[in-house]
């Protein structure tokens, strides 16, 4: 700065990740804040949306698989939003940081839960037989994951890694 000023920072930190820091004048802060405001809102609306209409799709036709699709979606919103970093705040609300790496593994276990289930469904509602032991092991290894959701992360990551592959 060629003049002494007074400088706003803000740190949140969860994991262990590379740290960089930018100088905004005032107008390119608020640039920056409505353009993640945008994108937040974008990537919530693209989900959220289709995700309601499974739902009442789901209570008009009593059937559940759209119930699980719907909630498929709602996992789908939030681990884009954990994969681009922006999973600290949930529809406009901030998530307590402490939290963000149980929230995290939470919102891993409960994608893989749902992937499994709603794919089992589906399969189901085609008519698939073959391989039912397969698909016992991949529901079953879909719970222990959601287990593992509550151990500490580097534990975690690697269990997922690990059950991911079986």
């Amino acid at each position: 700065l060629d003049a002494p000023r007074q400088v706003l920072c803000y740190g949140t930190f969860t994991d262990n990740h590379q740290l960089s820091a930018r100088l905004w004048t005032e107008s390119g802060f608020r640039m920056a804040t409505s353009r993640f405001d945008h994108g937040m809102g974008l990537l919530e609306g693209g989900l959220l949306t289709p995700a309601i209409f499974a739902l009442i799709i789901g209570i008009i036709a009593k059937q559940s698989t759209y119930a699980v699709l719907a909630a498929w979606l709602v996992a789908n919103l939030r681990l884009g939003a954990f994969a681009i970093g922006w999973d600290t705040q949930w529809l406009g609300y901030l998530l307590p940081l402490e939290a963000m790496p149980y929230i995290r593994q939470a919102t891993a276990a409960i994608y893989y839960l749902l992937t499994v289930a709603l794919l089992i469904r589906l399969l189901r509602a085609s008519n698939y037989t073959e391989h039912p032991r397969l698909l016992g092991l991949t529901k079953g290894s879909a719970l222990l994951l959601l287990l593992c959701a509550a151990l500490p992360g580097t534990i975690f990551w690697h269990a997922a890694g690990i059950i991911g592959v079986l």
